[in-house]
């Protein structure tokens, strides 16, 4: 047999190119998206997407022009008629623009949009070449080589570029005259946001070049007076901002950024350095991330910012009008040379999971509503970061995840903190940073009951009315006194409960360690004992001797555990009791034992050992617990190599507790929000996932054993101080 005979060659089926152009393609929307950058790409200043339907309505066209470097003959016929050529990915550049296509598929995506493609180029010389391509051939050749294709060229004192006339059936008109997230709608707001208003790679350029959409609809609806041409314009709120972050992070993980606020008139611009460690891991990124307030004074703001958001008449929006805008407009998008990935930066396409974090924590996170924002990326090569070939999204490796950390647990932090503490300084006035506090002032009517005696005796009400009426606020008063102790007693215990969890989490995973020798052990015991009872050995009695000393030291391991969940656990509050104060912090110390010795941390701890305070034994075990457990958090973020320490001293007046010194040589805390105090306020955090409630929490529970919790400034870490209130007498 000739060895020949067993050589073959694939062919392609004639279906194929239908293949590509009606199923990687995601839709309709997206495939016009992909003849636009098609248009980009020849060098065109402009792309008209015409919807043309007959004055009879029994034909429907879309054609699609560009005024770019057209096609020769040997361009068609090698490059555009060949699927998947590699033309694009090793030409790259084209004059000052970096090519959007690469995988050579883009214009079988015509294949979704009707049923007949007509291709006229024109190139600068004159030279005209002219295809019709008839999907139905396609769809009844077996092979795909068996399909021929007409190629015609001449020569045109035609205007240089290529026009797409795709015949579609009529039942596509419904398509394209639908409902917003369907029609003509969609598809403009696909071309709004297809070009990022805000330059490309390297802080404070643009795109240079010029590139306009424009949108015809001839005859497309029934009501003829909307047979109009538009101008497609990008997004009308992208300068009316409250708060802005917008930079660049280099691969190696060093950047800059700079926040702004439009919330405070005449502000300073804020600049704000990046170190990553390890660099990005997804190339270099350039951001512009803009945050929208939606409260209703707010958006009363963002209305008249600057020269106003304006409907075409010229008239101011309306609130809803402008909530809308935001409703539709919304989203992170990613782009790449200057062209933005669908889907991501749709509203509905959440890919940062803003959301989620924001529901864990509302009063600091931003959700996806409240933001518009462009990610600009390197190409995959440089970034890693690859398309799909649907169009629908990047595929989710690890360049993806590591965008998502960066934008996440980087950027949007720094700008969240920022927005919190300006929305924090406006409360300020009001006292509003207390939860008790709140509730103290809901149930005091003290003030209510003078101001009430005042008009009564400037009216000369007689004194056995008065003091009637008087009497009705002060019983109020007291009625609602005890629901406030029985409402304080709540909060105690539901903060307690709080810090449990994470002091449950230790003994979750702490306890494996016992649980799972007892699980393992326990077979072989019963194994040995029945050996044993038949024929006694010393080699199995030492056995079994070692296998019960060891349970007995995992039981108390066990047992200590659980005694300390002890005085959290409890749903009633009890009664103030001495506390010895070393104890309770050597108590809360070995609740962390294991993690304190995993991150190599160790601590210091002053020697009163008979120092006693009268408090709630819970309230003691929450402040340390928050303490201990930030210490851990932050001391493990730190790369050196010089010892991680916490210390605690007991200072005295006398012989009586005065205050607690507690500080680590963390990361420590900021100057700014040590002035403001803001890190006690529930919601605020400078973690990437955290909650803002454990030092908020901390706070309440020494408010509620007279004492009071602050941060100091340390240059060598974090620094807080547990003092005993001063006694006024009123």
């Amino acid at each position: 047999m000739d060895a020949n005979e067993n050589l073959f060659k694939i062919r392609p089926a004639g279906r194929h190119l239908l293949t590509i152009g009606r199923d990687l393609i995601k839709d309709e929307h997206a495939a016009i998206v992909e003849l636009v950058k098609n248009a980009y790409d020849a060098d065109s200043n402009d792309v008209v997407i015409h919807f043309k339907v007959s004055q009879n309505r029994n034909k429907f066209q879309i054609i699609v022009t560009d005024h770019g470097h057209g096609m020769t003959r040997n361009d068609v016929i090698n490059n555009w008629l060949v699927p998947s050529t590699t033309d694009k990915v090793i030409r790259r550049k084209k004059s000052n623009r970096t090519m959007q296509g690469r995988k050579g598929i883009g214009r079988w995506s015509a294949a979704i949009l009707g049923n007949d493609l007509y291709l006229k180029t024109v190139t600068p010389k004159g030279e005209k070449t002219e295809v019709l391509v008839q999907w139905s051939d396609f769809e009844k050749a077996k092979y795909l080589e068996d399909v021929p294709i007409l190629v015609e060229t001449t020569d045109t004192t035609e205007r240089h570029g290529t026009v797409l006339t795709i015949d579609c059936s009529i039942e596509k008109i419904k398509l394209w005259t639908g409902e917003k997230d369907s029609g003509v709608n969609k598809l403009e707001f696909e071309l709004a946001k297809l070009v990022s208003p805000v330059g490309t790679f390297g802080r404070d350029k643009k795109i240079e070049d010029e590139f306009t959409i424009k949108t015809i609809y001839e005859n497309l609806f029934d009501d003829k007076s909307r047979n109009i041409s538009k101008n497609i314009e990008s997004i009308p709120l992208i300068d009316s901002f409250d708060y802005r972050i917008k930079g660049e992070i280099k691969k190696s993980g060093l950047g800059m950024s700079v926040y702004s606020t439009q919330k405070i008139k005449n502000s300073v611009d804020e600049e704000i350095p990046f170190e990553i460690k390890g660099g990005t891991k997804c190339g270099t990124i350039e951001f512009d991330i803009r945050v929208y307030d939606r409260d209703a004074d707010a958006i009363d703001e963002l209305i008249t910012r600057g020269s106003g958001l304006r409907r075409p008449d010229g008239s101011l929006f309306g609130k809803r009008e402008a909530r809308n805008l935001l409703n539709e407009y919304n989203g992170i998008g990613v782009y790449r040379n200057g062209f933005r990935i669908r889907p991501l930066g749709d509203p509905e396409y959440d890919w940062l999971i803003l959301n989620k974090r924001r529901v864990q924590n509302p009063s600091m996170k931003i959700g996806s509503d409240q933001v518009i924002g462009y990610i600009h990326i390197q190409s995959e090569e440089e970034s890693g970061l690859e398309e799909k070939s649907a169009r629908d999204g990047l595929k989710e490796n690890e360049a993806f995840q590591a965008l998502q950390k960066i934008i996440t647990e980087y950027v949007l932090i720094e700008l969240e903190q920022r927005r919190f503490e300006y929305r924090y300084r406006e409360n300020l006035s009001h006292d509003k940073n207390k939860i008790e506090q709140n509730i103290k002032y809901l149930t005091d009517f003290s003030d209510l009951g003078n101001k009430v005696k005042k008009v009564l005796n400037l009216k000369k009400i007689d004194s056995e009315a008065s003091n009637k009426i008087l009497g009705y606020i002060t019983e109020k008063e007291e009625k609602q006194g005890k629901i406030l102790e029985e409402l304080q007693k709540a909060i105690a215990v539901y903060q307690g409960q709080a810090t449990l969890g994470k002091i449950i989490n230790v003994v979750l995973h702490e306890g494996r360690k016992p649980v799972s020798y007892y699980i393992n052990t326990f077979p072989l015991l019963e194994k040995w004992l029945k050996q044993w009872l038949k024929k006694p050995t010393q080699s199995i009695e030492d056995k079994i001797t070692t296998v019960i000393h060891t349970s007995v030291i995992n039981a108390k391991t066990l047992a200590g555990f659980y005694k300390q969940l002890d005085p959290l656990a409890s749903v009633q509050r009890g009664r103030k009791s001495k506390v010895n104060i070393r104890q309770a912090i050597q108590k809360a110390l070995t609740t962390f034992a294991s993690q304190l010795d995993r991150e190599g941390i160790t601590y210091n701890l002053s020697d009163e050992s008979k120092i006693l305070f009268d408090c709630w034994p819970q309230d003691i075990q929450i402040i340390l617990t928050n303490l201990i457990e930030n210490s851990i958090y932050w001391l493990s973020k730190r790369e050196d190599d010089s010892p991680k320490q916490i210390n605690i001293e007991i200072k005295l007046n006398g012989n009586d507790f005065d205050a607690l010194d507690y500080y680590d040589n963390g990361l420590g805390i900021s100057k700014k929000h040590i002035e403001n105090q803001v890190i006690f306020e529930p919601g605020f955090s400078t973690k990437p996932q955290g909650t803002g409630l454990g030092l908020s929490i901390a706070g309440e529970a020494a408010d509620r054993s007279n004492l009071i919790l602050k941060a100091l400034e340390f240059s060598g870490g974090a620094y807080f101080r547990l003092e005993k209130k001063e006694v006024t007498n009123d």
